[in-house]
């Protein structure tokens, strides 16, 4: 036999060659081809390797982009995220000598901090004004008469 075998149908449709070990046929315009394994899997490995040394060299190169953050592994992400907040906020906040304003260490019951609070009034109840709160079963609500004096009222209920 011969290196390429040709054979055509009488109305043309179909066309059959067979070159180095690989068969193609054509038929109404549809390509198909039948390789030895050995071949398809050469190929199929040759793709996978392009495949990948593209995406290390993409990888590479948006990772020199010192704005751009890769998304393809979160911890990766947020630790990058995180680096780039602290060193805005580094040259952000610091000053001409390059240190960030400091906060002082203050105790809250301090005579410099208690200079600004002030006793509470002692409460005036008058013993014939409405109540602010109704209850009704285990519903609590606001009565009309709290929010026409004294406007909205909040109320934080507790289970204690």
């Amino acid at each position: 036999m011969a290196s390429a075998l040709k054979a055509h149908k009488v109305r043309g449709t179909q066309s059959t060659s067979r070159q180095n070990d690989c068969l193609v046929t054509s038929v109404m315009g549809v390509i198909s081809a039948r390789c030895s394994l050995r071949r398809l899997a050469s190929i199929s490995v040759i793709i996978l390797l392009l495949y990948y040394v593209i995406l290390f060299f993409r990888s590479s190169y948006l990772q020199m982009r010192s704005e751009y953050v890769i998304t393809r592994d979160r911890t990766l992400q947020r630790s990058q995220i995180e680096k780039i907040i602290f060193t805005e906020n580094a040259q952000m906040f610091t000053g001409k000598d390059g240190l960030a304003c400091q906060h002082p260490s203050l105790d809250v019951m301090s005579p410099e901090i208690m200079q600004f609070v002030s006793p509470p009034k002692p409460l005036e109840c008058d013993a014939y004004e409405p109540d602010w709160v109704g209850v009704n079963g285990s519903l609590c609500y606001i009565t009309d008469y709290a929010k026409r004096k004294y406007g909205d009222v909040q109320c934080s209920f507790t289970g204690k």
